[in-house]
């Protein structure tokens, strides 16, 4: 389980959780206290907190991980939600949601396309149903990842290895291009 966790040492610092408690942490690790903190600039924490996890301290790919400020950085995982949809909580979805859909500030009626159809873009294609836009178009070289992105709402689908993408999304939005093109592969070329 990647970023989720199960209690253990550092429970005894803790005035919310106790050894056991099935937790989602959060990937930024937060003071609380700070001018930053109070702000809601969390990944700006002023005391030691912020993006440290697998950076400034070691990850979260382990059964135990130590969790700095743990009261303001762990969630109380509820009992009916399963371990393995809880693990894209603390990380990949709200990082393609904000990075991707709201940066990239997807709106009402918008042509949307996402290069990458792996947990990041698909994560993307999930939350930015949220904002109805018109087409969301998802691009990757893998057919069976295109096919699951049809299922949980791609409007279309381009095999970027059999096809010129940028040809066949000008054919789906009659010449237009996109409103927004969300990267969620991470090399150059896409």
């Amino acid at each position: 389980m990647k970023a989720l966790a199960s209690l253990k040492k550092s429970a005894q610092q803790s005035k919310t959780f106790k050894k056991g408690d099935r937790v989602i942490i959060s990937c930024v690790s937060r003071c609380g206290t700070c001018e930053n903190c109070q702000k809601q600039l969390y990944a700006h924490c002023r005391n030691e907190g912020g993006w440290i996890m697998g950076y400034m301290i070691d990850g979260t790919h382990a059964e135990y991980v130590r969790t700095p400020f743990a009261d303001t950085s762990l969630y109380h995982l509820p009992e009916d939600l399963n371990e393995d949809v809880a693990v894209f909580l603390s990380d990949i979805l709200p990082t393609s949601h904000e990075i991707g859909v709201q940066y990239g500030d997807v709106k009402p009626g918008d042509n949307i396309a996402i290069v990458g159809a792996g947990p990041i873009g698909m994560s993307a294609l999930l939350t930015a149903q949220f904002y109805s836009p018109a087409n969301i178009i998802m691009v990757d070289m893998d057919d069976n990842r295109l096919e699951f992105a049809k299922t949980v709402g791609a409007t279309h689908t381009v095999n970027s290895g059999k096809e010129d993408a940028i040809q066949k999304i000008l054919e789906i939005t009659d010449g237009c291009g996109v409103d927004c093109a969300i990267e969620a592969v991470g090399v150059e070329p896409t």
